[in-house]
């Protein structure tokens, strides 16, 4: 257990990293933003999400969509060539559908139980992908399991 512990809190860290300093937005000349405008907001256990920043794209086999709302960070992995239009079951980790969530970067994550995704666009080729989702996802922390909820969750991930 506490390797899989050890290997989120790489894997957050991983993904502040890049979500840090890996992201730059194109302008034209008046330096004005000419970048496409990905997004991803949900609503968690009551409260709204926005994802601030947002990182996806193929990795390995997988299609992964990473954000990060201030301290929040909230990843979906969909096993590339599973992905189709339509709903998704969202799953634990390590099935072809599944969602990580950290309330705070210093705190252990959640990881999907069960929930939806509806893909309603997606294009392999550009690597953009839009959907709805709601899962629920659980953490184990000292033998006390504790659970959240994501719902109203829709996500357009642009170039």
């Amino acid at each position: 257990m506490k390797k899989n512990i050890w290997f989120y809190t790489l894997l957050l860290l991983s993904i502040s990293m890049v979500i840090t300093f890996g992201c730059t937005k194109d302008k034209d000349k008046n330096n004005e933003d000419t970048s496409p405008k990905s997004s991803l907001t949900a609503t968690i256990n009551g409260n709204y999400f926005f994802a601030r920043t947002i990182v996806s794209g193929i990795m390995g086999t997988d299609y992964v969509i990473s954000t990060a709302g201030g301290t929040q960070i909230l990843e979906f992995r969909f096993h590339a060539d599973s992905i189709k239009i339509g709903p998704l079951p969202i799953s634990y980790i390590h099935s072809n559908f599944f969602a990580m969530y950290s309330p705070n970067v210093y705190e252990d994550m959640y990881t999907s139980d069960s929930g939806m995704v509806n893909i309603t666009q997606y294009d392999s080729i550009k690597e953009t992908i839009k959907g709805t989702f709601s899962f629920s996802a659980s953490r184990s922390l000292k033998n006390v399991k504790s659970y959240i909820t994501f719902t109203n969750g829709n996500f357009v991930i642009l170039e």
